[in-house]
């Protein structure tokens, strides 16, 4: 049986852990969702912490900034893989030209 005053820092501990693996798999693009969520606990945690049935807001507040610095990478390795995925096309089919034109782009030009 737990005791009534017992700090709740599964919450905080929950972001920590979170936020870690966001970052550590931001590559892989499974860190953007866990970043997402590592911020929604560390958030929830961080409201306890305020109420007074916590005692760990660094926890939180770090769980908060993992997850965000774990969806900007994120962000920015789906930026990474959207510039290079269609160059990889074109190498891999043998053909060294550049990705074909837009619609538009090609009644234009003829």
């Amino acid at each position: 049986m737990s005791h009534p005053d017992a700090p709740r820092n599964q919450l905080g501990v929950a972001s920590v852990i979170l936020g870690g693996l966001a970052l550590a798999t931001c590559w892989l693009l499974i860190g953007v969702p866990l970043g997402v969520v590592a911020v929604l606990t560390g958030d929830s945690a961080k409201r306890r912490v305020s109420r007074g049935e916590a005692s760990n807001p660094l926890a939180a507040i770090a769980g908060m900034v993992l997850g965000a610095v774990a969806i900007a990478a994120g962000l920015a390795a789906i930026g990474y893989y959207s510039c290079w995925i269609p160059r990889i096309r074109t190498v891999c089919s043998g053909v060294w030209t550049t990705p074909p034109l837009p619609i538009a782009e090609r009644l234009v030009v003829g």
